[in-house]
């Protein structure tokens, strides 16, 4: 978490730039710092990651297969159309209730730098519960707000067709989400989808802190609607209803 933000004690903010080398260690090193500061809520920052290693993706979204009982969920499916086969790329474990409950809120900072293994992320968290559209918030960049949209997996093949030694790319399968079957590919995650869209700042705090303004604002509404409820049971069905006009 970073103490400068003006979150309240309930929430912490966690940015990860790569899915490579000690980047599974140093987030869940993060995430028993925010089990043992009691935090409930989580804003995750995946702007700018373009990626990285399918084995570290699996093993952070771990965290954040919500509504999923199995002990090694699904993270992603690459569909290999040509050969006819898919295959099921899993979590290395399921710990969303050790570190989040049924209260917990959990949020998405992104942008045009989110892709593939990001977005297989974002995938994994819509499929399973642990976001939905309106916990993401896409910071625009050049007037554009999206994730990158890369749903594809790529092989490096070793190649000399230029005379020498060289390597040629090549698309293999598309990545499907986990439960959907939603691609991704050359499309993104969009404000259409139900995105937040934030403005573009040369100041990245300032991305984050109006996408807190609109988060705070959220959960003002909820507490209205607990209260309502709450106000309705006291005081009977007429006096519930004034409380609606005013909070509507």
């Amino acid at each position: 978490s970073q103490n400068f933000l003006p979150l309240d004690e309930e929430t912490a903010y966690i940015r990860l730039t790569q899915f490579n080398g000690q980047a599974y260690y140093q987030f869940a090193s993060a995430m028993n710092i925010f089990k043992k500061e009691g935090k409930q809520n989580l804003i995750l920052d995946l702007r700018a990651n373009g990626g990285g290693y399918l084995n570290i993706l699996c093993n952070i979204a771990s965290y954040f297969c919500k509504t999923s009982t199995d002990k090694n969920p699904a993270v992603a499916v690459a569909d290999y159309t040509k050969k006819g086969k898919k295959e099921v790329f899993e979590a290395s474990g399921n710990y969303y209730y050790d570190y989040f409950s049924d209260e917990s809120c959990i949020y998405v900072l992104a942008d045009s730098g989110t892709a593939s293994a990001s977005e297989c992320l974002i995938g994994c968290m819509v499929d399973y519960g642990a976001v939905s559209y309106s916990d993401i918030f896409l910071s625009e960049r050049n007037g554009i707000a999206k994730t990158y949209g890369k749903g594809i997996m790529q092989t490096t093949v070793p190649s000399s067709i230029f005379g020498r030694p060289d390597a040629i790319k090549l698309t293999t399968a598309r990545i499907l989400w986990p439960l959907s079957g939603n691609c991704i590919h050359d499309r993104g995650v969009l404000p259409e989808d139900g995105a937040h869209v934030v403005s573009e700042n040369y100041s990245e705090d300032a991305e984050i802190l109006e996408a807190w303004e609109i988060i705070s604002a959220q959960k003002k509404c909820r507490e209205n609607k607990k209260y309502r409820v709450k106000d309705t049971r006291k005081y009977g069905k007429s006096h519930g209803k004034e409380i609606i006009k005013i909070f509507r």
